[in-house]
Formats: structure tokens, C-alpha cells, sequence
């Protein structure tokens, strides 16, 4: 279950992305996670970033919910250091 999101730019000056979202689904394997028919969830709507600077979110909604995988989207490309997520084991 996560509890808080990090998106780190550090050492991104000029090339850091201009927004990232993350969405989260709980599936049983990789595979399934690739499949097209995966219901992924938003918990983080497109959120602006800044260069060289460690950006801290909570997610939206998750009240307890399970999550095996996590996707991150950055709009445009660009250079993220570290995602990391904070949470506690179900």
C-alpha cells in the first residue's frame, strides 16, 4: 500500500520533464501486468516538476488499496534521478 510518492530531478537542469503521472494496478505477474485488458489506476495526476529538485506527492484515493506494480509516465521525455514510494506491506 503506498503511502507517499518521490519523484527525484536531481543533477536535470535542463533536460527534467515537464509534468509526470503514476498509476498502479494489482495483478499476479509481469505478464499480466503487460496486457492491454489491465485495469490501471491514476494516483497521481499529471503534476508539473521542476529541474534539479526532489518532488514529494501523496496519491490520490488509495485508502488501503494493494498494489503490486507501479508505471510512471513523464510528459515530455526528459531526465528523472529516482522514483522511490513509500508504503507498508499488506
Amino acid at each position: 500500500m503506498i503511502d507517499k510518492i518521490m519523484v527525484d530531478t536531481h543533477h536535470f537542469k535542463g533536460n527534467y520533464p515537464d509534468a509526470c503521472s503514476i498509476e498502479i494496478c494489482n495483478v499476479n505477474s509481469d505478464e499480466e501486468a503487460l496486457e492491454e485488458t489491465t485495469n490501471w489506476k491514476e494516483i497521481l495526476a499529471p503534476s508539473k516538476l521542476s529541474a534539479h529538485n526532489e518532488h514529494t506527492f501523496l496519491p490520490n484515493d488509495l485508502k488501503g488499496e494493494e498494489v503490486s506494480h507501479v508505471r510512471m509516465f513523464i510528459y515530455p521525455d526528459g531526465g528523472v534521478s529516482r522514483l522511490r514510494l513509500w508504503g507498508r506491506i499488506s
